[in-house]
């Protein structure tokens, strides 16, 4: 009987470590004023879908984020560091990405997973850092 509940308990231990991958997906959050059809209706794509949207929207934020911080450096040529001038697109791009990925979080649970998996704090904070540590 012992190696049985041996098995049961180091299943149960595997089974948490593993995260909530057996959970069914949450229901689509709800939406807010005359956009509730259509936000139900997008929420009802299949969800790999809804994440090409998602980081495709993010992938155009990036960009227009990395030329804008771009062309502002270049305005400003003469305020700047000379190491800066000299890797001037390496800094744009770098603080570019680092903004976007607070901004691709947030479009991926909006768009993708619900804002119910960032509704507090401590759970937006958690999964970015879940998100982007690997």
């Amino acid at each position: 009987m012992l190696p049985i509940t041996s098995a049961v308990a180091a299943f149960s231990v595997l089974e948490a470590l593993r995260g909530g991958a057996r959970t069914p997906p949450p229901p689509p959050p709800a939406a807010l004023g005359n956009y509730d059809k259509l936000y139900a209706d997008f929420y009802k794509w299949p969800e790999a879908l809804r994440f090409f949207v998602s980081g495709n929207l993010g992938n155009m934020l990036f960009f227009t984020l990395e030329r804008t911080l771009h062309s502002l450096l270049i305005r400003n040529l003469e305020a700047l560091p000379a190491l800066v001038l000299e890797y001037k697109d390496a800094v744009t791009f770098m603080v570019a990405y680092f903004i976007q990925i607070a901004s691709q979080h947030f479009l991926n649970a909006y768009i993708v997973y619900g804002l119910q998996t960032i509704s507090t704090r401590e759970k937006y904070i958690k999964t970015l850092i879940a998100c982007y540590s690997t």
